[in-house]
């Protein structure tokens, strides 16, 4: 009776132990899924920052920056087209711009990997384009376009 006291006793406790076992194995699983999985970053709030800290603007920059500058020459009276290249990059904020210019409007263009913020005044020469792209999981500006003609 006692030996059969003593199997019961050691049948519990070893299920006990393997029940412990298999539900830590069961939680240190599921953390180790849980962090590789990278969140990809909001473009609304990407956006907000990058309008509102110019460190942070800075940092989500790509160099070389695509795109050009398209102007009318005063004096020629012909068509200017530039680069980025050795120029510094300023990003308004389209609040800014509207404050200063009238009829003007904005729209995004939202594609899986990419987003594409245009300035406008309709039927005037003036267009400003930046697109933005996701890269590794975080937003960056790749390309500005700004045509005054």
């Amino acid at each position: 009776m006692a030996q059969t006291y003593d199997i019961n006793k050691r049948v519990i406790t070893l299920s006990i132990i393997l029940t412990l076992c298999a539900s830590f194995v069961l939680t240190s699983a599921q953390v180790s899924k849980t962090s590789y999985y990278i969140e990809i970053e909001d473009f609304d709030y990407f956006i907000e920052r990058f309008y509102a800290d110019t460190s942070f603007q800075k940092s989500r920059i790509v160099i070389p920056l695509q795109g050009k500058i398209v102007s009318m020459h005063e004096t020629e009276n012909s068509i200017v087209e530039t680069t980025w290249e050795g120029r510094k990059i300023i990003v308004t904020r389209f609040e800014e711009i509207k404050s200063s210019m009238k009829n003007v409007k904005q729209t995004y263009i939202i594609l899986q990997e990419s987003t594409i913020e245009k300035i406008y005044i309709e039927n005037s020469g003036f267009l400003i384009e930046r697109t933005f792209q996701l890269q590794k999981e975080r937003w960056y500006l790749t390309k500005y376009d700004i045509v005054n003609i």
